[in-house]
């Protein structure tokens, strides 16, 4: 029995020294009286960071590097914040909300190109150009995403036709942190094409880009069970479809016979 008392008494003491840790740690974070407090989406990354500033124009943009630059501070850009794991902030930093920098510049309906300042969402674009029966090619499954977060991640999607969104990129222009504004393209400023295009906005500020879009086709979407063993060669048929534009496949996470056996394959085939 004592030595029952004496486990009770140790734990209850351990327990008190851990709770006036997390309370001292705690003071500590919440008093930051000279900062502002961020997150992401994730809502695993609180960050103070020195403050968080948006412009709409270039020039505005220009003049808060500058500000920055002379005051030794480092420089975040953020979109939507959905790139978890706190990449769009970094501890005293200015940070950039590019929301407000959400311009469609044009549209060149023969060609099927897009150019669209980097504070722009994908839900902004797709209902733009959707009278013109034109779509794009590349994004993420969600559009609420902004265009300069999803070139800063390379985002992919499922279609197996296309690769990352790279792929649909045209050109883009590029603010670096001198104020020098490039153009970046496969031919032009060529080195900094890959290294910005999922790069996290370590490079420069995109500030907007030239999207190759596509025709917005209607498709008939179809569904099969299979059993993941014959999956390879399924798919390979499909391949062979020139009817089929899409495809993808999830297996099963049900609590049963079918947990990693059976798969559900979709198809998109063209009407």
């Amino acid at each position: 029995m004592m030595g029952k008392k004496r486990i009770v008494i140790f734990t209850a003491i351990m327990v008190i020294i851990y709770s006036l840790f997390f309370l001292f740690s705690l003071n500590e974070t919440l008093e930051k009286p000279d900062g502002l407090l961020m997150n992401d989406v994730s809502r695993l990354n609180p960050t103070y960071v020195k403050k968080i500033v948006a412009n709409d124009e270039i020039r505005g943009l220009k003049e808060i590097l500058a500000e920055a630059h002379k005051n030794n501070l480092k420089v975040s850009i953020a979109g939507r914040k959905h790139s978890m794991g706190g990449h769009a902030f970094y501890d005293d930093a200015v940070v950039l909300d590019m929301t407000s920098f959400n311009k469609i510049l044009w549209l060149d309906k023969k060609n099927k190109i897009i150019r669209v300042q980097s504070g722009a969402d994908w839900k902004k674009v797709i209902e733009y150009i959707n009278p013109y029966n034109l779509s794009v090619g590349v994004m993420q499954a969600y559009n609420t995403f902004t265009i300069g977060g999803s070139l800063s991640v390379n985002v992919h999607e499922s279609d197996p036709n296309y690769g990352p969104l790279i792929e649909t990129v045209q050109s883009f222009r590029l603010l670096l942190a001198n104020g020098t504004i490039l153009n970046v393209s496969r031919t032009e400023n060529s080195e900094l094409f890959g290294l910005v295009i999922g790069g996290y906005g370590l490079f420069g500020v995109i500030l907007d880009v030239d999207l190759q879009l596509t025709n917005n086709n209607i498709y008939q979407k179809n569904e099969y069970n299979i059993d993941y063993q014959s999956y390879y060669s399924t798919f390979r048929n499909v391949q062979k479809n020139n009817g089929i534009k899409s495809v993808y496949a999830r297996t099963s996470i049900a609590k049963d016979d079918s947990f990693f056996k059976e798969v559900v394959l979709t198809t998109y085939e063209s009407q």
